[in-house]
């Protein structure tokens, strides 16, 4: 049973049904809603791999998705795009989506701290087998790490007073509760209700290192996508639609739309978290490697290199 309903399926299938495509790579499969989907359009003269990074939610997959033929699950990362393909057999695909979005299994289900509305140990992490938890991050990070985080990441508001607060109080800092307390003391109440998401938006992106693994995955996966094949990207907020926005500086990646394509109003109300979705298209022509090396280096460089894993 699919407890998190996917984003703008109708938008995505128009697309891929308009290119003929029929092997797809979805990046970021969750428990399987968009990989169901697109197998159902391909059939089974298609194929559909589909790639969970966190364990648990990989094992919801694997059971959503066992009475389809046509869907292979690889529990892996993104960035292993090339070794994914390489170990099914596949050397091209005709379409990759990535959907950026947090899942509501992640919020409501995972018990790892991702969201402001529960008091759970401030874990943050996708694949709680790699990495440390935030908490433990939080101690080796200064006070203007933490600022540049809070204002690269999430555009914070009064982030230097937050940091600030934060490193004083960081050895004591160990679930969500504590984090939000800390953020109260710290944000004038009237604002305090818009904050709480970037904050944690940008402490989830900088424990994930969700930024480098953008960048790499998305390199990768320009190479893997066949001669006029397309790449769908789905964001949600500013710095994640910036990235997807800019592949169009790659020489042979034409932009499709022009403008993102937002939900209808009838998605919008039926599923209220695809609200702030903007969907992206692009086509593979002749890339040129070099302008790719530049746009992953110029990416890369966007952000102070304490902040990035590379």
């Amino acid at each position: 049973m699919i407890s998190h309903i996917p984003c703008q399926v109708e938008h995505i299938l128009k697309f891929l049904n308009q290119y003929q495509c029929k092997f797809i790579l979805d990046c970021t499969a969750g428990e399987g809603g968009h990989s169901i989907a697109i197998a159902n359009l391909v059939g089974k003269s298609g194929k559909v791999i589909a790639i969970e990074v966190d364990p648990f939610y990989f094992q919801k997959l694997e059971k959503n998705t066992r009475d389809f033929s046509n869907i292979t699950c690889v529990n892996a990362s993104y960035i292993e795009i090339r070794h994914v393909l390489g170990n099914v057999g596949i050397n091209r695909v005709d379409a990759i989506l990535f959907d950026f979005g947090l899942s509501s299994y992640h919020l409501e289900g995972s018990g790892r701290g991702f969201s402001f509305k529960k008091d759970e140990i401030l874990d943050m992490r996708f694949n709680p087998s790699e990495g440390e938890p935030l908490y433990i991050k939080l101690q080796k990070l200064t006070d203007r790490d933490m600022e540049l985080l809070l204002k690269k990441f999430g555009e914070v508001k009064f982030a230097k007073t937050l940091a600030k607060n934060l490193f004083a109080s960081k050895s004591k800092i160990k679930y969500t509760s504590d984090l939000v307390d800390i953020a109260r003391k710290s944000i004038p109440h009237r604002f305090l209700n818009s904050e709480l998401p970037k904050i944690f938006q940008a402490f989830r992106i900088f424990t994930n290192n969700e930024y480098t693994n953008m960048v790499i995955g998305l390199k990768e996966a320009i190479h893997v996508l066949s001669r006029s094949g397309i790449l769908i990207t789905l964001s949600y907020h500013s710095i994640e639609d910036r990235l997807c926005k800019s592949i169009k500086n790659v020489k042979g990646m034409k932009m499709i739309t022009k403008k993102p394509i937002n939900p209808d109003e009838k998605e919008t109300l039926e599923n209220p978290r695809c609200r702030s979705s903007k969907l992206r298209v692009f086509e593979k022509e002749e890339i040129d490697e070099e302008s790719l090396n530049d746009w992953y280096k110029f990416n890369l460089n966007l952000f102070p290199s304490s902040l990035l894993s590379r």
